[in-house]
């Protein structure tokens, strides 16, 4: 007897034993309709346990532990909620009242969660996040974008529905034309797509490239037309580095933007003095969460090359141009000629506003041999001779250039620098010159002056006789 007493206590121990390294179950939690980039994170606030009821149904109980700590004093200050000491005083258990309690609670949960500890956090790389391993518990799950704020209980596996979207940013040209010139004034519009129950800021930056100059002071913000006000947005007095300039919505007035709201902002930029050629880029990105979402608009410049020569095809020095916008009248498009350190034109470009508005401002001649002509919008334009070259005749009439659109390739019709032949004529005819005259005016005087020699010879010989 004593024998079997022994072999079953050994047995017996040997069952707890292998109990113990029987790990409990582990719950998780499941987010469908993930926004990929966002991070997910569970905070554990209450313990559960659970059992079978005779009726088939579960049972749960609910604890935190007694004390002071965070949790306890977000929960006990919320209407709906009840902590009930037990009879050792070692837990509270817990009851929530209904659905509208619960809700109470996850606001104040999400409130305060930068005091909660994470119990696990997962970054979500597709539409599906698993937060696993997890003890069995009532968790408040939330996410970077601040979407979820969801109250669940964990006791094996949990599916949270991610109900919301990640907010939007497009980007646009309010005049639809691909390309300007120097001095054009180019307005563009930011528009912001609220994702609704936004936990997070909304940060715009805006990026010019070199050849665009913000109008300060034409920054606009509106929602539903309205203006918004002044205390729900911040423009950064020092951008960040990078940007052109920094708009930060704060988390306490994107909370308030219902889902599809749009937030739209506008302004405008002059092209300046280097963007002679090429792209012309203004971007704009929108950072929430742990994401962020970028939108560029590309504007074009446009060049040509002038090439006078005659009618073999050699350069011909010396002639002045002026540039127009109609085959006769229109505008004269004023030029200012870049040069180098030591004063030798590289290109012409159009001059900007400051420019044109500076006392003894003129516009420059183009002068070829060749030149170039940079920073032009696609278009049709026109040159005017207003000097020829020397020995040669002065164009009667504009000469048309025309430069197209073609992706941001500085192109002309022929794809070839423009041509500009000069012609030159013999000597013209001229009247009353004094042309052989003289000649024959000497021959007379010659001959009369022999004739008069002849007869004082004969009339002296006459003498002598």
């Amino acid at each position: 007897m004593k024998k079997l007493k022994k072999v079953l206590a050994i047995a017996a121990t040997l069952i707890m034993m292998m109990a113990l390294c029987i790990p409990a179950m582990a719950a998780e939690i499941n987010i469908s309709n993930a926004v990929e980039k966002q991070t997910y994170t569970a905070y554990k606030i209450f313990d559960v346990t659970t059992a079978d009821l005779d009726n088939g149904e579960k049972g749960y109980a609910y604890t935190l532990d007694a004390g002071e700590s965070v949790i306890y004093r977000i929960v006990s200050g919320v209407t709906g909620v009840t902590l009930t000491p037990s009879a050792d005083g070692s837990v509270y258990n817990v009851s929530i009242e209904n659905e509208a309690a619960a809700k109470e609670l996850a606001k104040a949960l999400n409130e305060q969660k930068d005091k909660l500890t994470a119990t696990k956090s997962v970054k979500a790389s597709d539409s599906t996040v698993i937060i696993d391993g997890l003890e069995p518990g009532y968790y408040f799950v939330d996410s970077s974008l601040g979407a979820v704020c969801a109250l669940v209980t964990a006791d094996s596996a949990f599916t949270v529905l991610e109900k919301n979207e990640i907010p939007k940013i497009e980007k646009e040209k309010v005049d639809p034309k691909p390309s300007v010139s120097v001095g054009d004034t180019v307005e563009y519009k930011i528009t912001v797509t609220a994702g609704g129950d936004a936990d997070t800021d909304y940060v715009v930056r805006d990026t010019m490239s070199e050849g665009l100059t913000l109008k300060e002071d034409s920054i606009s913000i509106k929602v539903n037309g309205a203006d918004v006000a002044s205390g729900n947005y911040t423009i950064k007095e020092t951008p960040d580095e990078g940007d052109t300039f920094t708009i930060v919505f704060p988390k306490s007035y994107t909370s308030t933007l219902a889902k599809d709201t749009e937030i739209v902002i506008t302004y405008s930029a002059t092209v300046n003095d280097k963007a002679v050629t090429g792209e012309v880029n203004n971007q704009a990105a929108l950072e929430f969460g742990d994401s962020s979402s970028v939108k560029k608009v590309t504007t074009y410049t446009y060049r040509f090359d002038l090439k006078k020569v005659n009618k073999d095809g050699d350069v011909l020095e010396g002639a002045e141009f002026d540039l127009y916008d109609a085959k006769t009248g229109g505008n004269q498009i004023q030029l200012v000629a870049q040069k180098d350190e030591n004063g030798m034109v590289l290109y012409y470009r159009p001059a900007t506003a400051e420019e044109k508005s500076a006392a003894g401002f003129v516009s420059a001649k183009l002068k070829a041999g060749t030149a170039t002509i940079k920073g032009l919008a696609a278009g049709t334009y026109y040159l005017e001779e207003t000097t020829a070259p020397d020995g040669y005749n002065k164009l009667d009439q504009r000469v048309e250039v025309k430069i197209v659109e073609n992706d941001g390739v500085s192109t002309l019709v022929e794809d070839e620098a423009v041509e500009i032949l000069n012609q030159s004529g013999s000597i013209l005819p001229s009247t009353g010159g004094i042309g052989t005259t003289i000649f024959y005016v000497i021959g007379g005087i010659l001959v009369a002056g022999a004739a008069v020699a002849w007869i004082v010879r004969k009339r002296m010989s006459g003498y002598e006789d």
